[in-house]
């Protein structure tokens, strides 16, 4: 919402003022509240953990997030920025002036441009830290997403250690604390696959959790070309998912893919469009 959203702002006339972002936002948040209201879908039984599982996994919780949280938030504006950090920054300035072509131009996707451009229109400034957050931020939640799909595809305690791995991981850490994509990049990408991993499972709701996993997965895209990495095990999944459905309901599920499919390609060509035709 927030890639797609400053995305389709930037390439309004003139700069970029807060007023339009707060507005835009608004009017998103009340549809969305609004769209919640009107479908009112009541979740399926949901068999809860016994006791001795709800402390292993409040247990698991809090060491994953304490963890992953110490190594990406602590200290985080301790330098300044540097390197693609800077020229992500300066870009997003470019686009609240008005200068769209500053996405254009940009090699590695939008939102690296357009997540410090958020902030930096409704605050009028930034600082590194501010900058840093919002991926930070991503980082940590990409650990419970990983803990989430490898629960879906192997057990808890499997997803776990993926994700205490991933949390104390340098590489994952040093991106985690950095104005750049990969945070963002695996973060949509275990989503997307976790959407499709939970339909193999329960089978309830799937044109939703489609269309999640096919805006995130776009998302990811919007970030960096990196996120194809994750086209090759979504394709599998897909692939036994509808292996599974027969008649009718592999009908269903395949105008449900289309319906997501169609939804991703929309959020992709908003910005792919106009940067495959931009002369540079």
């Amino acid at each position: 919402v927030l890639t797609i959203g400053m995305l389709l702002l930037s390439y309004l006339p003139g700069g970029l003022v807060r007023w339009q972002v707060l507005l835009f936002y608004d009017v998103a948040i009340a549809g969305l509240l609004a769209l919640l209201w009107w479908r009112r879908d009541e979740p399926g039984p949901i068999t809860p953990p016994d006791r001795a599982d709800r402390r292993w996994l409040i247990a698991g919780a809090i060491v994953l997030g304490v963890a992953g949280s110490l190594l990406r938030f602590t200290n985080l504006g301790y330098a300044e920025f540097h390197g693609d950090e800077a020229r992500a920054v300066l870009r997003a300035s470019a686009v609240i002036q008005g200068h769209e072509e500053a996405l254009l131009i940009h090699r590695k996707g939008p939102v690296e441009i357009l997540v410090p451009a958020a902030g930096l229109v409704l605050a009028g400034q930034i600082d590194e830290a501010s900058a840093r957050l919002p991926f930070a931020l991503a980082g940590v939640a990409a650990l419970f997403a990983l803990w989430a799909l490898g629960w879906r595809l192997l057990s808890v305690q499997a997803g776990w250690i993926a994700a205490l791995l991933m949390a104390v991981g340098g590489y994952f850490v040093a991106f985690g604390r950095f104005v750049q994509y990969q945070s963002v990049v695996v973060l949509t990408t275990s989503v997307a696959l976790l959407m499709v991993a939970a339909l193999l499972q329960t089978r309830g709701w799937p044109r939703r959790r489609l269309l999640i996993a096919s805006l995130c997965f776009a998302t990811g895209l919007l970030a960096h070309y990196d996120a194809l990495a994750a086209l090759p095990p979504l394709l599998f999944l897909l692939g036994v998912l509808l292996h599974a459905e027969t008649g009718i309901a592999r009908r269903a599920r395949l105008l449900d893919l289309v319906v997501a499919l169609a939804a991703g390609l929309a959020a992709l060509a908003i910005y792919y469009v106009p940067f495959i035709r931009n002369p540079a």
